[in-house]
């Protein structure tokens, strides 16, 4: 039925008959890349939580030092390798230092310091793989179509991040955690081809010469952008609020669970299975429901809603400071993310320049992104040795909650009047 509706083109799914192949190639690169990564997630999260919850603010400083070094050298690549090139050299580094992990996991598989290079090293390029990803889509599509198609495309995603925390459960318990990072590696190797059929089938690629040219500028261009350009510093502030409300969900429910499950094997297979139940809902949220919402009130409207949501859970979180009530609220907001805050923040630089899309915007997707986490742990940490127990840190959760709502706003009634 769904594929029938998909088929006759303007119907379901709102996608025309001459986008169609593009989103199907588009869909099927973002289901390998989010397949990949969410087998090793939950590995990501026990780790975290194994080595001791007073040392996550450091894994987080440690992450964005690791972005502020990965930045200028993906800023250097976007000025020397065509566009093919450059996702299919970020996403193939990937497969390599995948294999490395490997080897080193088997030969050491409880050293704890292999443990946090392992959890600086994927929180850095998770966000370098969906970036990069979505910087490819605002190129390829211009605002209407974006409008129509980036929830669709986004679906491709979650049915990935569906698919990989059940690999990862299933198998954890049989193999351990070594051999995922083959699983994850091969499902990388294939979004490096997949990309290279995306390139060759679009259809702007025989009007659009320029397109695949490496860009011009050095490695600091983005930064110099970001520091220049209202709307980008407007963005990152969005960013940074929602990483304060990310972080303080992250460590509330980091701590219940600690308490709650005491092996790293029970941990991630709760994670695994609440990264199932995530996805399940985000994929029928994108397939039915982002590509309205935005088509009807524009990206405005669900920019603000989630924040909205997200605040009238931590209240709910701090009148029942309880586990079920954390991942209640975690879900949300990342139900919240995948399917409408994610999508909308991309349509945002549908209008943007080239070095825009694919310089600045890493700069705060990375830089900012993990900086705004290592700032908000140290807060965190801050909080409780002033006293204030889960309870408290949650009504300060509320109120970064609310902050973004209204620069959620602000960003999508620009985009939605330009």
């Amino acid at each position: 039925m769904l594929l029938r509706r998909f088929n006759q083109g303007n119907g379901l799914f709102n996608i025309h008959d001459s986008e169609r192949n593009v989103c199907l190639i588009s869909f099927a690169i973002f289901f390998c890349l989010l397949s990949s990564y969410y087998i090793l997630r939950p590995i990501r999260e026990s780790m975290a939580i194994a080595g001791g919850l007073e040392n996550i603010p450091w894994l987080f400083s440690a992450t964005f030092l690791g972005g502020l070094v990965i930045v200028p050298v993906y800023g250097w690549a976007c000025a020397h390798l065509h566009r093919a090139w450059l996702l299919a050299a970020v996403y193939a580094s990937v497969v390599v230092a995948l294999i490395v992990f490997y080897f080193l996991f088997n030969l050491n598989p409880d050293d704890p310091s292999l443990a946090r290079a392992f959890y600086v090293w994927i929180s850095v390029f998770n966000l370098l793989i969906v970036s990069v990803f979505w910087s490819l889509m605002a190129d390829l599509f211009n605002p209407e179509q974006a409008h129509r198609v980036f929830g669709f495309i986004a679906a491709g995603g979650s049915l990935g991040a569906l698919c990989g925390p059940l690999v990862s459960a299933l198998l954890v318990a049989h193999t351990g955690h070594a051999l995922l990072f083959l699983v994850s590696a091969a499902g990388f190797g294939c979004a490096v081809c997949l990309v290279f059929w995306l390139i060759s089938t679009n259809p702007q690629n025989s009007t659009n010469k320029t397109a695949d040219h490496p860009m011009s500028g050095d490695p600091f261009t983005g930064l110099f952008l970001v520091m220049r350009t209202p709307f980008l510093q407007g963005y990152g502030l969005f960013i940074l609020l929602l990483s304060g409300v990310s972080t303080f969900l992250y460590f509330q429910q980091a701590e219940l669970v600690r308490d709650a499950f005491p092996d790293n094997e029970s941990r991630t297979q709760l994670f695994a299975w609440v990264d199932f139940a995530v996805n399940t809902l985000s994929i029928g949220s994108q397939l039915f429901l982002t590509g309205n919402i935005v088509k009807r009130f524009g990206v405005s409207i669900p920019l603000v809603s989630i924040p909205v949501l997200l605040l009238l859970g931590f209240v709910s979180f701090a009148l029942y400071p309880m586990l079920s009530a954390a991942i209640g609220v975690m879900m949300v907001r990342r139900v919240g993310e995948y399917a409408f805050i994610r999508p909308c923040r991309e349509m945002l630089f549908t209008n943007l320049s080239r070095d825009m899309k694919y310089k600045a915007k890493h700069v705060i997707d990375i830089v900012v992104y993990r900086g705004a986490d290592a700032l908000n742990s140290w807060f965190f940490i801050a909080c409780q040795q002033f006293g204030l127990a889960l309870t408290g840190t949650a009504w300060i959760g509320a109120t970064l909650a609310g902050l973004s709502a209204l620069t959620g706003y602000a960003l999508g009634r620009r985009h939605d009047q330009s």
